[in-house]
């Protein structure tokens, strides 16, 4: 009987270290994360947020586009109140995200944008076309970087 027992054990143990090796074998290699905000570089990842806020802009999703304000802006500026800034008379079609200038404290940005846009102008009698520089301030926030708007008051 302690020959059984004995090896009942020895069997229970080995097919305990089979299923272990399964189990790890099923898991495949591992791979390394995504890259994350913190890895990349500070114009690169303010870059790709100014181009996504535009892109909301062209296509008139405001609310989506309200996401990038800063925190402080959305704490005192309803989204209704953002959606009221915009009319119908201003178009805006294409957008490059020219230079990015990171401030040497590493929390501030300033973005020069070309803008191309169409406008209505009522006494034309058609719509305008144009090309505008701007530059759009962009700070770093609660772990991420967003769009200063010109009612924001400091954080």
């Amino acid at each position: 009987m302690s020959v059984r027992l004995r090896r009942s054990s020895l069997q229970g143990f080995l097919s305990l270290a089979l299923l272990c090796v399964m189990l790890l074998a099923s898991c495949g290699p591992a791979t390394p994360p995504p890259p994350e905000a913190e890895t990349q570089q500070p114009q690169e990842l303010i870059k790709q947020r100014a181009e996504a806020r535009w892109n909301n802009m062209i296509a008139r999703d405001f609310a989506a586009a309200y996401a990038y304000e800063t925190p402080a802006y959305r704490a005192t500026v309803s989204l209704d109140q953002h959606l009221s800034r915009f009319g119908s008379a201003m178009r805006w079609y294409g957008i490059t995200v020219d230079q990015v200038t990171v401030a040497p404290t590493g929390d501030r940005a300033d973005v020069l944008i070309t803008l191309q846009y169409e406008s209505e102008v009522p006494l034309a009698g058609q719509p305008v076309h144009g090309i505008l520089s701007l530059t759009e301030h962009w700070i770093l926030t609660q772990g991420n970087w967003w769009l200063v708007a010109d009612t924001d008051t400091a954080e």
